[in-house]
């Protein structure tokens, strides 16, 4: 085994047009920022490099949004085909050299730093194929694909992710038990905004 820490990337999925919230749930005020800038900048605070960021609906508006931020802006015109393209999108874009990627959600503000950092450590342990956070024994997101997946996530079709690939290797993951709920809340609905808001 190669003795050199892997490199990791981060991939911010942010291209869906948020039909159920009725708004595009990514520009939603969140902090000093918007949904999408602050799992951005969580992102960027990782140890996770290259930082990429997929958009599709409404993509110039979200990419004015980030402003300056080193991230590498990849975008999905199938977007409205589901979240499977943007995971394709996302894959074809990372650097060869990329031992695993790190899938992160734009309507999951929460998910906390410690948690990044926690599955990154995980994986370099371990190399595991997979490896997700629990809170108190449920799964949640993000969650870390070695590139043995890649060509599996690949080949989805969908509003799936990497659900499909993951219920299939689940007996192979590691998994990371964390004391941050954020890893199950995401923003739905206009309820769900106002509740999460309130912490």
């Amino acid at each position: 085994m190669n003795d050199a820490l892997p490199r990791v990337a981060a991939v911010v999925l942010a291209a869906g047009g948020a039909i159920r919230y009725g708004a595009l749930k990514q520009l939603l005020p969140w902090g000093s920022g918007t949904l999408l800038t602050h799992v951005v900048d969580t992102a960027l605070a990782s140890s996770a490099r290259p930082v990429v960021v997929v958009l599709g609906a409404q993509a110039e508006v979200c990419r004015a949004a980030m402003g300056e931020r080193p991230v590498q802006v990849v975008v999905n015109p199938m977007w409205a085909q589901g979240q499977s393209t943007s995971v394709q999108v996302a894959l074809a874009a990372l650097p060869p050299e990329t031992d695993a990627a790190l899938f992160l959600l734009a309507d999951q503000p929460s998910v906390q730093l410690s948690t990044l950092e926690a599955l990154i450590a995980r994986y370099c342990a371990t190399r595991a194929p997979l490896v997700w956070p629990e809170f108190r024994g449920r799964r949640g997101n993000p969650v870390l694909f070695d590139r043995r997946l890649f060509p599996e996530l690949m080949a989805q079709h969908g509003d799936v992710g990497g659900r499909a690939v993951l219920q299939v290797h689940a007996a192979e993951a590691q998994r990371v038990a964390v004391d941050d709920p954020g890893i199950l809340t995401d923003i739905d609905t206009p309820d769900d905004y106002a509740r999460v808001q309130k912490g």
